[in-house]
């Protein structure tokens, strides 16, 4: 629903903004992702003229798995729907999947960065996605038995980056190099990740 937020030390006294929120007992918004296709004049490419976006070809992008406990809740009814009849099972209550989107970017093999996290804000999982596809891989999971802190701590090597020793590099390969800060041994730290394209899985 909307909600009007009104702004008593403005000049004008009736200047208000209208958000939209959650009321207590009512289902949060259900949040969707998707990659659309946007054609920049060729001539003269400039961020500020977007140009023409193709609304029609786009490509919804699988954000969680809905068989995930962390990402699944049961919805809360206003009103009872079902009761349980002698003789009878209950109707088995519906869920919902409840999430946030933390974060969204993109990675160095040009496929799609998000962070999601659970409602209770105590999972978090950091995603490749395909952006023609829309698929979805976990490089990471973070879980707390508190809350995670999010953060913008996510660093990206190019793709020809390499480490010394035997180490052959991630280019020509799929695999690429990033780090990641994480307080899951009590302090932030930073860890260095590979991201495993045979795996499908980031490698600390």
């Amino acid at each position: 629903p909307e909600y009007d937020i009104l702004h008593l030390g403005k000049s004008d006294p009736t200047h208000s903004e209208t958000h939209r929120y959650p009321f207590a007992g009512k289902g949060n918004p259900q949040v969707t992702l998707a990659v659309v296709e946007v054609n920049l004049p060729a001539a003269q490419p400039d961020v500020t003229n977007v140009g023409s976006v193709d609304t029609s070809a786009h490509v919804w992008l699988d954000l969680v798995d809905s068989q995930h406990p962390d990402f699944t809740t049961v919805a809360q009814l206003d009103t009872v729907t079902a009761v349980a009849v002698e003789g009878e099972a209950a109707a088995p209550a519906a869920s919902l999947m409840d999430y946030y989107v933390a974060r969204v970017g993109w990675w160095q093999d040009g496929s799609v960065m998000v962070q999601v996290e659970n409602r209770a804000q105590s999972v978090l999982q950091l995603l490749r996605i395909d952006p023609i596809t829309g698929a979805r891989t976990v490089v990471l999971e973070e879980k707390s038995d508190v809350w995670i802190n999010l953060h913008h701590i996510l660093y990206t090597f190019d793709l020809a980056f390499t480490l010394s020793g035997n180490d052959t590099g991630s280019a020509g390969k799929g695999d690429f190099y990033f780090i990641w800060a994480s307080e899951r041994s009590g302090f932030m730290q930073l860890y260095l990740y590979r991201y495993d394209a045979v795996l499908r899985t980031g490698v600390c």
